[in-house]
């Protein structure tokens, strides 16, 4: 419902409340008049000529609120009704599906990878930190049960000044999680971002493990 028919509603509602409450006032300053014999018929003409300057009040309050509105434009009526044209953008907004929303939470994610990326190529490399936090990465990951680990390979790991990346093949979501929480123990690493790719690996998946310096956030 647009603007103007809801106000227009609002206008003749009004309208055919303050007719009514004009007539019931009518109908019963009648029986009254009908209870009291001695009433005389002035006052039946001053309610009459009250009724009939009642009716021309509600007709100039209709007329110029129906001029009000018509000299509105829809632009003026929209920001007027904040919270109306809020309702009506809702409604005219598609939901998005459960594929929708994933597809956009992966475009985010690829786009912080790729941020921090171009973070770690700007940086220096720290010879102290890098080795040793790479070489406690490859520990952890050596240090994994091969009965539980079957697949998982840690394809790569390379660290700057505050910010590692390593890569890691395996089979489920789980194994990944489970990897990169035990990496976030090592006490040279801080925060943690992890990314799965896109594809397959030898018929496994590879997921991105991006880990800050400890004492450092990793940039957003």
């Amino acid at each position: 419902m647009t603007i103007y028919a809801k106000a227009s509603m609002v206008v003749v509602l009004g309208v055919v409340v303050a007719i009514s409450v004009t007539i019931s006032r009518h109908l019963s300053g009648n029986r009254r008049t009908e209870a009291r014999p001695e009433a005389s018929a002035d006052a039946n003409a001053a309610t009459l000529k009250r009724m009939q300057a009642e009716i021309n009040r509600l007709s100039v309050a209709v007329r110029r609120q129906s001029t009000q509105i018509q000299s509105r434009s829809p632009s003026d009526a929209s920001a007027g009704t904040g919270k109306e044209a809020s309702a009506d953008q809702r409604e005219d907004t598609p939901v998005p599906t459960f594929e929708e929303r994933q597809a956009a939470q992966h475009e985010r994610l690829k786009r912080r990878e790729q941020s921090l990326l171009t973070t770690m190529r700007t940086q220096q490399r720290d010879e102290v930190w890098a080795t040793e936090t790479e070489q406690a990465i490859q520990s952890r990951v050596g240090a994994l049960d091969p009965q539980t680990f079957t697949t998982t390979r840690l394809r790569s790991v390379t660290c700057r000044e505050s910010i590692c990346e390593a890569r890691i093949s395996h089979e489920s979501s789980e194994e990944a999680r489970e990897i990169a929480e035990g990496m976030s123990r090592i006490p040279s690493i801080g925060s943690l971002f992890s990314m799965r790719e896109d594809g397959a690996v030898e018929g496994s998946y590879e997921t991105a493990i991006f880990f800050g310096r400890d004492g450092h956030i990793l940039p957003q």
